[in-house]
């Protein structure tokens, strides 16, 4: 095996480890990548120094973990080696000890690919679970008895459908009956958790086989029983199922705009007759407060579903995109065209839509031209009105300035302050009208 490339601020913490008595390894994603030819993004480092020593190491460090002995220097988790007790709660041991062994260290890890260790101060590998070999074969092994180790931490099965997924490894025969076997107990974990995987998938190249996986293994009820319904539900060839995970793996890699691609259709499921772009927002704001998703992130999902069928029809001006762009803002609109887009390539229709391709020549046009005007960039105030004809603050002020608003929108042009004040008496008379 060829020695394994640390960056020097990897190395740095190594040596004042060493410098200190004690020894230290590379563990975890950052091993497991480098054995596939990545350039590691994360890293873990396992020491036999325990947590007050380490802090003695690094005073400067942030202490994220101190009753598990696990802190941060440089960016890197450093972690005292421990062994863990039994689990009792579907997440945490019920008790841990440190130890200076690194294989009863690496025991306690999740996937045989995640329990190699590399030793930097004698480049040595430390394998003793065929972690290394199953990496070779893209082969995804439970270290110890899948279903012991799915009951210790339930988010474990949820991670296998990820690493599976996004590594584009087989998964484990036992693994998965392992899996199949334990399903229900991923409701238990909190939303928050799942979420965190959730994302990782939602953001991969693999989101249709990833749900087909948790579908076919009895994970998605817990994961998103929202999706369901659409799970067998025939659309044309495929499911609807099938039609929105692929929607979703079409879609840029934007969280918004994946999670709307997700959910965009689901409210078919409840019959061709419904506002299923209502139904499919309901489920996807049901979801996502669920899992505890930031408003930002649900306000933009839900509002893409809502407005996922809109029409653009032959003869459209441009003010209909204006009013758009300031209904949904710039990247609102683009994220719709995308939706659009990848709905359509994942029902084997090419484009956007006739419709969809003038919006996109629209919005070009107006932002290129800069005719986007909100109320505030308006020539004249509610105060000009006021003051021009005396008229007191209140709902008369807001519907004239509504009326000019409308009319710029339509016709740029007309904002300046004149024209704009020259339009006012003709709409003062209307308003006067019985």
């Amino acid at each position: 095996m060829p020695s394994m490339q640390l960056p020097e601020r990897i190395l740095a913490i190594c040596r004042t480890l060493e410098e200190a008595g004690f020894t230290s390894f590379v563990v975890g994603g950052a091993v497991r990548d480098a054995l596939l030819g990545r350039v590691p993004l994360d890293w873990d480092l396992a020491t036999d120094a325990r947590p007050e020593e380490l802090m003695a190491c690094f005073p400067e460090a942030e202490v994220a973990q101190p009753q598990f002995g696990r802190i941060q220097v440089d960016g890197a988790d450093v972690m005292s080696m421990r062994r863990d007790g039994v689990y009792r709660d579907g997440r945490h041991p019920a008790f841990i000890s440190f130890c200076s062994d690194v294989e009863e260290d690496l025991g306690r890890r999740d996937f045989t690919v995640n329990a190699v260790a590399y030793e930097p101060a004698s480049g040595q590998w430390i394998d003793p679970y065929g972690g290394v070999k199953d990496v070779s074969l893209r082969f995804l092994r439970v270290v110890g008895d899948p279903s012991e180790r799915f009951l210790e931490d339930h988010l474990r099965m949820l991670r296998a459908v990820r690493f599976k997924a996004v590594l584009g490894f087989s998964l484990d025969e036992k693994a998965i009956a392992a899996v199949m076997e334990n399903a229900s107990a991923l409701a238990r974990v909190a939303g928050e958790r799942i979420r965190q995987e959730l994302d990782l998938i939602l953001l991969s190249d693999a989101v249709v086989g990833a749900f087909a996986d948790m579908s076919a293994w009895g994970l998605l009820p817990a994961v998103l029983p929202e999706m369901e319904p659409a799970v067998g539900y025939k659309r044309g060839r495929d499911d609807l199922f099938s039609h929105c995970t692929l929607a979703t793996q079409w879609a840029p890699r934007r969280l918004p705009v994946r999670i709307a691609a997700l959910f965009h259709d689901v409210g078919k499921a409840q019959g061709q007759a419904t506002d299923h772009a209502q139904i499919s927002a309901e489920r996807a704001q049901a979801a996502l407060n669920r899992l505890g998703y930031a408003s930002q992130v649900r306000d933009q999902v839900v509002q893409l579903i809502h407005e996922h069928m809109f029409l653009y029809p032959p003869g459209s001006e441009l003010g209909l995109m204006r009013r758009m762009v300031l209904r949904m803002g710039e990247e609102g609109v683009e994220d719709l065209l995308e939706l659009r887009w990848a709905d359509r390539q994942a029902s084997s229709r090419k484009g956007m839509g006739g419709h969809a391709e003038r919006a996109l020549s629209h919005l070009r046009q107006v932002l290129e031209e800069g005719t986007v005007i909100s109320r505030e960039q308006m020539a004249i105030s509610g105060r000009d009105i006021m003051d021009t004809w005396g008229i007191p603050q209140g709902p008369t002020v807001g519907r004239l300035l509504c009326a000019l608003h409308e009319a710029v929108l339509d016709n740029p042009i007309l904002n300046e302050r004149e024209t704009l004040m020259s339009m006012v008496p003709p709409l003062l008379r209307q308003e006067s009208l019985p």
